[in-house]
């Protein structure tokens, strides 16, 4: 197929237009921090995990996640946590064997955490507007 330079230039015009869209909407307008920090129970590093920031008390932002590994979390994809109040859950990780086909093991992960971390978490953060980047470390205690 030939094609001519106005439908090099549409093809030009429309592959840009594209590009916009996708940058722009990547951010959704909101203002962001990026938190950091470690994250362990009982004095002992969260080997790999997940730690989520909720959005409650009004505050109109997406949910919010990043990986915890060796104890360690940073929150900075797509500029990071929208400002506002946030319940914070955490999860942690073990690697575990499971059945697979043909007498292969399969490994698989287990959350071990109890739902006091999670789920039914109390911790909270408020990340105010003009924060920039945020260092926030949770301890975690299993008795109270």
């Amino acid at each position: 197929m030939k094609m001519n330079r106005n439908t090099d230039r549409g093809f030009v015009l429309a592959l840009l237009a594209a590009l916009v869209v996708t940058i722009g909407c990547g951010r959704s307008g909101l203002e962001r921090s990026i938190v950091t920090g470690n994250v362990t129970i009982d004095g002992r590093p969260i080997e790999m995990g997940e730690i989520r920031f909720i959005p409650i008390k009004g505050t109109k932002a997406p949910m919010w996640s990043a990986e915890i590994i060796k104890g360690q979390y940073s929150a900075h994809g797509r500029g990071g946590v929208p400002v506002g109040t946030h319940r914070v859950e955490f999860f942690a990780y073990v690697m575990k064997n499971a059945g697979g086909l043909d007498g292969l093991e399969v490994p698989q992960t287990q959350q071990i955490l109890p739902p006091k971390f999670n789920v039914q978490s109390t911790h909270e953060i408020t990340i105010e507007p003009g924060s920039g980047k945020i260092a926030k470390d949770f301890n975690l205690k299993t008795s109270r």
